[in-house]
């Protein structure tokens, strides 16, 4: 893994959007809140107000949260496909025919073995 200094800056973007979910998160909650804490036995504009925030924060962190899985989804076939690639390439490499590496040793011999023929002719 790369240290954090040296992600990619495109890279950075992915992260960003769990910052904005943890904004929205702390919105979310003080809403929740307000709206838990209503008194029902009295008009709540405000807690009516915070619900309407609430279901907004909530459809936010949703299109958020899809647009994060987007991308996640692109970066990960995108990585597949450069996996696949190496591995093809390694594949290709190792079934490659590959000369004898004792060839040239067996070459020489045959040819030693035939200057000591000539030579004893």
């Amino acid at each position: 893994m790369l240290p954090y200094d040296q992600i990619p800056r495109e890279r950075l973007a992915t992260g960003d959007a769990t910052g904005r979910l943890g904004e929205r998160n702390g919105v979310l909650g003080v809403a929740l809140a307000q709206w838990m804490a209503r008194d029902d036995s009295k008009p709540g504009p405000a807690a009516r107000r915070a619900a309407n925030t609430a279901m907004d924060t909530i459809d936010a962190m949703v299109r958020e949260l899809h647009a994060l899985r987007a991308r996640l989804a692109d970066e990960i076939r995108d990585s597949d496909d450069t996996t696949a690639t190496r591995a093809d390439a390694l594949l290709a490499q190792r079934q490659a025919p590959r000369a004898d590496p004792r060839a040239p040793a067996q070459q020489m011999t045959r040819q030693a073995a035939a200057g000591i023929t000539e030579a004893s002719q």
